[in-house]
């Protein structure tokens, strides 16, 4: 805190007001926590007030602190999606491509130096005697003790991070609309997808799992009232699903085939129940999913 006279009699303790010169507007300023200063990218948050009044620096200090305090929040225990975009920020501020980390390994390496520094020192000691000892350290050992955003880049940079069919799904659906009935009607497909083989990685999803898909909604397992999906309503999910795996496959570089991708024949008069469909798959897509 910093003491400032209102008046000959009053003075009052203002935090985070920095006189930066006695004639020139009031500053503010305030530490950025340690565990932040990565991901803020800075050590002080300061800047001018624009103002030499007192009650009014105080107002304008104290909604930059109800923001700033907000903000920090979400950097501190953010969603997952938050996270993932954290983690990618953070390796791009240490010179690392999210995509193919080790195309600078000097810059990897800084990262990695970074990473152990947000351990707590007892783990780090832990670690150093384990490593002396040839013991293998499991990648889990240390994304416990490290802070949401770094975990997710460790994960990044050593290659093991995983874009699950929960993380399309919210990135497709924020893409397309804010309606709630809008979001419901585009969250579907994937929750029968997610319901019946699980919330997986993208590239964990194989042929097998898309003709269970189309023949659990066919015969109306999804359903407590055992009532098949049209065949039409299957093709929209399906189409829906190719789209959305198709945006995250291209806007997360991820190396993968689109399992979804192709077309699907109806057999004649299908409306439900136990008759397969065909996809339409080419040859090589088959063999890089190792379907052949």
């Amino acid at each position: 805190m910093t003491l400032f006279r209102l008046t000959n009699t009053m003075a009052v303790d203002i935090r985070y007001l920095w006189e930066r010169s006695p004639s020139g507007p009031y500053w503010f300023k305030r530490k950025v926590p340690k565990a932040l200063v990565p991901l803020v990218g800075k050590s002080w948050v300061q800047f001018s007030l624009k103002t030499r009044d007192l009650k009014a620096a105080a107002r304008l200090i104290s909604k930059h602190v109800t923001e700033q305090d907000r903000h920090w929040a979400e950097l501190t225990t953010p969603t997952r999606e938050g996270s993932i975009e954290q983690g990618r920020r953070l390796l791009q501020a240490y010179g690392v491509d999210p995509v193919d980390p080790r195309a600078d390994e000097m810059a990897l390496d800084l990262f990695f130096d970074a990473v152990e520094e947000q351990l707590p020192r007892k783990v780090r000691d832990e670690h150093q005697e384990a490593y002396q000892l040839d013991i293998p350290i499991a990648p889990k050992d240390i994304d416990q003790h490290l802070p949401p955003a770094f975990a997710a880049a460790f994960a990044m940079a050593q290659g093991r991070f995983e874009h699950l069919a929960s993380d399309c799904m919210r990135e497709y659906v924020a893409a397309r609309t804010d309606d709630a009935q809008s979001v419901k009607s585009a969250s579907l497909p994937f929750e029968y997808l997610i319901k019946l083989a699980g919330d997986k990685p993208l590239a964990g999803y194989r042929r097998a799992d898309v003709r269970r898909y189309v023949e659990h909604l066919l015969a109306g397992k999804h359903s407590p009232t055992g009532k098949g999906i049209a065949t039409s309503t299957v093709e929209r999910y399906i189409t829906s699903l190719r789209a959305a795996f198709a945006r995250s496959i291209k806007e997360h570089e991820l190396r993968i085939e689109n399992v979804w991708a192709g077309t699907i024949e109806f057999p004649k008069g299908a409306k439900g129940a136990g008759k397969l469909m065909t996809f339409a798959v080419s040859w090589s897509c088959w063999l890089r999913l190792g379907l052949a």
